[in-house]
């Protein structure tokens, strides 16, 4: 199985080949999702940082592009902020994909982020903190995790799952519905943000 990227050793989570662990978070309507509703068909889950910002807009906005008419494969991403600011940043970027708030009690560490290894030291502009990693998983119709990316740069990321999918579907891995992904579009319509 081709191996997806990652830049660091210290990563937790389920890895490729394990069963994703079940879960069950508030989407952007307050509606509570879970895990076992995906069975049956491919799911990208990708954990960000935070809604609204520039990177975290264009990761859902390419991720979307993965969804086809047949809406195959789901794609959901979960990241600390409330569902109210997830129905702001769906409504504001016109987002396809699935938000889920995964809000920490007070104090605590968002425990879906953890449970992935998608929680962790980060550094920026010499600052060391704790926050989310940007990782996505493809977690296949049974519930397998077939490929898992860390520390995601979002320039290509979605290119790099769809190519993965692709290779998985090519291979006699269970598609969705016998469907495949939408044909690649040659360039975006969608406005640089």
């Amino acid at each position: 199985m081709p191996s997806a990227s990652s830049r660091s050793k210290e990563h937790h989570g389920p890895q490729p080949g394990t069963r994703a662990p079940a879960f069950q978070l508030p989407d952007s309507t307050g509606a509570i999702w879970k895990l076992s509703g995906a069975r049956g068909r491919w799911l990208v889950l990708y954990f960000y940082p935070k809604d609204l910002s520039p990177s975290c807009t264009r990761q859902a906005c390419d991720l979307g592009e993965l969804i086809g008419a047949d809406q195959a494969p789901q794609v959901v991403g979960v990241s600390p902020d409330s569902a109210q600011t997830h129905a702001r940043f769906v409504a504001k970027s016109q987002l396809r994909v699935l938000l889920l708030a995964d809000e920490p009690s007070r104090g605590a560490v968002p425990a879906v982020c953890a449970l992935y290894g998608a929680w962790g030291r980060k550094q920026m502009y010499g600052r060391t903190y704790e926050g989310v990693k940007r990782t996505t998983l493809l977690i296949d119709p049974r519930g397998f995790v077939r490929a898992r990316w860390d520390d995601v740069r979002v320039p290509g990321h979605a290119a790099a799952v769809r190519a993965q999918l692709e290779s998985l579907t090519a291979e006699g891995e269970p598609s969705v519905g016998g469907s495949r992904l939408p044909a690649k579009k040659a360039k975006s319509s969608r406005r640089k943000r």
